[in-house]
């Protein structure tokens, strides 16, 4: 903050909830600057004033605003089993997440980073988490140091697509799906395909399906499946 007209090189002292928090020397023009680091008492979404005085007895107020945690997710929609970043800003300063969780998902996130990293000097905070995989919408939530914040994901369903790479082959590519999990495949015409396959730790399938029979055969339909998670795709 900075302040002006007050007697020269007085000493001042400034105070925040009643809390003397700077004491210093105002400048030979009566100016001054000074940084203050806001109490943790102070109330979140609240306004309190802050004073500074002078040794000659001048007195000035403003007003500081006092912002609620808040975060910001990298995307409101994605699918599960993939990695989105959290930001989080209005937190105490220093401190580690006390939980990330999804409100219709109880366990705790997982993470990419470990360990978690903890907030900055003024309580921004930065991070990646992994979208757990129930195909439902709800909010993230993130506590720190008794603050809570939350905001809304959108968590899609599986999907895949097919598409034929020549007459023989079919790519199958998708996302969304629970992560390092055996996956089962059907299909409407008659193909040959690499068992005991499995999705990557994100969730993420590839593979290819080798079809028989004439090339004219009319394209079908690829049913991908791991536990009730289900995507399906028309082969073009």
């Amino acid at each position: 903050m900075t302040g002006e007209r007050f007697t020269p090189n007085s000493k001042y002292t400034l105070s925040y909830l009643g809390y003397d928090l700077v004491i210093g020397t105002t400048t030979d023009t009566g100016t001054l600057s000074a940084s203050l680091i806001v109490p943790f008492v102070a109330q979140r979404g609240t306004s309190h004033a802050v004073s500074v005085k002078d040794g000659a007895g001048l007195l000035a107020t403003s007003s500081h605003f006092v912002p609620k945690g808040a975060i910001i997710l990298s995307k409101s929609e994605a699918f599960a089993a993939e990695t989105i970043t959290i930001n989080g800003t209005g937190f105490p300063p220093d401190m580690p997440p006390a939980s990330v969780t999804f409100s219709r998902f109880p366990a705790v996130l997982l993470t990419t980073e470990e360990p978690l990293p903890t907030t900055d000097g003024i309580g921004n905070i930065t991070f990646d988490v992994q979208v757990p995989w129930p195909d439902t919408k709800g909010s993230i939530v993130l506590a720190i140091g008794g603050i809570e914040a939350d905001a809304p994901l959108i968590i899609r369903p599986p999907a895949i697509t097919a598409t034929r790479q020549d007459s023989d082959t079919v790519l199958v590519l998708g996302e969304g799906f629970p992560p390092n999990s055996q996956i089962s495949v059907s299909v409407d015409i008659v193909v040959k395909t690499v068992p005991n396959i499995f999705t990557d730790k994100n969730g993420r399938i590839e593979f290819e399906l080798t079809t028989f029979g004439d090339p004219k055969t009319p394209d079908g339909i690829v049913r991908v499946s791991v536990d009730v998670f289900t995507a399906s795709a028309q082969i073009n």
